[in-house]
């Protein structure tokens, strides 16, 4: 009866996936899907790992790993209003005409609008001019790190394989700065996420392959190698049809549950 149930959810899940990953993004429908389908996802890990009684590290921390990408449901950026990034834009502009004063007129236009910053700064508009990924990168480097961590339980009991991720960073980092020497900071700090979440989870392939190759681990590294994956496409690319990729990886994780 459980087995029929946990196949029953494997199909289930599939279904969703295939229905999110096609309906329009931040639509009503797309954050329905999208949250039926992580919750199915968490019901199907849940009874993967009571299929054998596994509720052990790696099974509880893999299940962990998909609380964070509820985040991703929810685009912030078109949460800000209209009224305030035309204020924003009024005022960095009003900033800029003091370059062309003389030094007594640019000295009263700095203070009345250090004083007007005082009361409201730029950061509204610079998330708003930016790609508008930073809590998608921020939900998806979460869900890496404990996929990486659960890693610990398939591999030698080791960080050495997460600390991939530092200088994949630094990569990051500089391929950022190197395509837009004037990137804006908030795409700065989700393109550095990424790659360092997808750094963690290369890593940890590495280390989990040296140690064993069992069905498990198998899945495990195919699970990293996708989330890996898609969190570096995802950078350089708006569709989201490959969120399939993304889901996937919580099916896979279900399985190696089962074989852990």
């Amino acid at each position: 009866m459980l087995l029929a149930s946990v196949i029953i959810l494997f199909v289930a899940s599939a279904i969703l996936i295939v229905i999110s990953s096609f309906t329009k993004k931040r639509g009503f429908y797309y954050i329905l899907f999208s949250s039926l389908t992580i919750v199915a996802l968490a019901v199907t890990m849940i009874l993967s790992a009571n299929y054998n009684n596994n509720f052990f590290g790696f099974s509880i921390i893999s299940m962990i790993s998909l609380a964070p990408l509820f985040l991703t449901l929810f685009d912030f950026k078109s949460k800000i209003s209209e009224s305030d990034v035309e204020y924003q834009k009024r005022l960095r502009d009003y900033d800029l005409t003091a370059v062309t004063q003389n030094e007594e007129q640019k000295e009263q236009i700095g203070k009345k609008t250090r004083k007007v910053k005082n009361k409201k700064n730029l950061t509204l508009l610079r998330f708003y001019e930016s790609d508008g990924r930073l809590f998608e990168s921020l939900a998806l480097f979460l869900s890496a790190f404990f996929i990486a961590f659960a890693g610990l339980y398939l591999g030698k009991l080791s960080p050495f394989g997460m600390l991939a991720g530092l200088p994949m960073g630094i990569i990051g980092l500089s391929i950022t700065y190197l395509k837009d020497k004037k990137a804006n900071v908030f795409d700065v700090v989700s393109n550095t996420l990424s790659y360092v979440g997808a750094g963690m989870l290369l890593g940890q392939i590495v280390s989990v392959a040296i140690y064993s190759l069992n069905a498990a681990s198998i899945l495990y590294m195919i699970a990293c190698l996708a989330l890996a994956s898609y969190m570096l496409t995802c950078i350089y690319t708006k569709e989201r049809r490959i969120n399939v990729m993304l889901y996937c990886v919580y099916l896979i994780l279900s399985i190696a549950i089962i074989l852990y």
